[in-house]
């Protein structure tokens, strides 16, 4: 991308003194963003139009050839020191021979400063939290204390194949994705030069959907629960039913429940990304939230899923219980009964459709076989 490069000299009469005077201000504009230097210098505004005007050498031109070469100065050091020329880098070079230091730290600080506001919003705090957590991680693996510019392709090559090392591609890749956006962020505003994310290929292997059978459904269905183990059975066929997230179930009030006629169906924005959703109540639903008068009881996500595991082992099931895997269930029994790609994503709440294709593989006809009635 070609570099766009102005330097302008104003004296302006808004900020003359009672001396009738106002200082000399250096404007640096870069690719369009502009920045102000104010200088030692001081003048009458109409007596420094005159003599920036004049075809005459005069002291004050003479003065404003000096500053601009030390322009041309600061800008062959940055270059030399492979740093990004921006209007601040030039400005802070000027002023202290040097550029203001901006450490790996001051980068993440900034951004995830920027993050929070937004939680509540458009972002969520568990999202939030996932971007501390890719903080974290890549302060295991450089220290924060270095400049943002030592951030090279091979830092990031490497801190890729710790996350691979440690964690499934679908996860690693997730985590990829949000450095990214922060490194993104240090490009765009002039703290990069060069972008050490180029050659880096982020790979998300697709995993195999899991979902329950029409059998696993029946065996939890059918098995005899006491206290909090009844409460997670039905919490997790509640799922299964409508396809909602764990955390959009436990947001769920008495208001969420409207009618339409003799049909009861729910119409929210989904707490992970603020994607609105439609899902109709088939019968099984209907008769899960009755049980509780329309209040479903509310637990940690993770104590849900050591419960879920325990109710796996109880009922024989081999498959890793999770919260999930009633909402997969959920779209693949849809998409199975013939309901369009469409409609199960807005029912899922996708953005798009492509999130929901992977579900569209599956061919398995015997789940929910039970279910007839939608």
């Amino acid at each position: 991308m070609r570099t766009t490069f102005n330097i302008g000299f104003v004296c302006r009469q808004s900020k003359v003194t009672k001396a009738g005077k106002a200082p000399v201000e250096m404007s640096i504009i870069i690719n369009g963003k502009r920045t102000y230097l104010t200088l030692p210098m001081k003048e009458d505004p109409k007596s420094f139009q005159k003599l920036v005007a004049s075809k005459k050498m005069n002291p004050m031109k003479e003065y404003l050839e000096q500053i601009y070469q030390k322009v041309v100065v600061a800008q062959t050091e940055l270059v030399k020191n492979d740093i990004p020329v921006t209007a601040i880098s030039l400005k802070d070079y000027i002023q202290n021979g040097c550029t203001t230091s901006y450490t790996i730290d001051d980068l993440f600080t900034e951004y995830l400063k920027i993050l929070k506001k937004r939680v509540g919003v458009n972002l969520t705090a568990a999202v939030y939290r996932k971007y501390e957590i890719v903080r974290d991680l890549f302060y295991g693996s450089i220290s924060n204390t270095k400049q943002v510019n030592e951030i090279t392709n091979g830092v990031i090559a490497n801190f890729y194949a710790e996350l691979n090392r440690k964690y499934e591609s679908t996860t690693s890749a997730a985590m990829m994705v949000k450095l990214k956006t922060i490194i993104t962020y240090a490009l765009d505003n002039g703290k990069l030069k060069i972008n050490p994310f180029n050659s880096i290929k982020i790979s998300k292997r697709t995993k195999e959907v899991e979902y329950l059978t029409l059998d696993e459904i029946q065996a939890i269905k059918s098995k005899s629960f006491n206290g909090r183990l009844e409460k997670v059975r039905d919490l997790f066929l509640f799922q299964c039913f409508t396809g909602l997230a764990y955390a959009d179930m436990a947001q769920l009030t008495k208001e969420d429940f409207q009618f339409n006629g003799e049909q009861i169906f729910i119409k929210k924005c989904r707490v992970k990304t603020g994607i609105s959703y439609l899902t109709v109540l088939i019968d099984e639903a209907v008769e899960i939230v009755k049980r509780y008068n329309f209040e479903l009881p509310v637990l940690s996500n993770q104590k849900y899923n050591s419960y879920l595991k325990e109710i796996a082992d109880l009922c024989g099931i081999t498959k890793p219980m999770h919260t999930h895997i009633g909402r997969h269930t959920f779209a693949t029994y849809m998409l199975n009964k013939g309901v369009s790609i469409e409609v199960v994503a807005k029912m899922l709440g996708h953005s798009n459709i492509k999130q929901t294709q992977h579900y569209s593989k599956l061919v398995d006809k015997t789940v929910f076989k039970a279910v007839e009635k939608l």
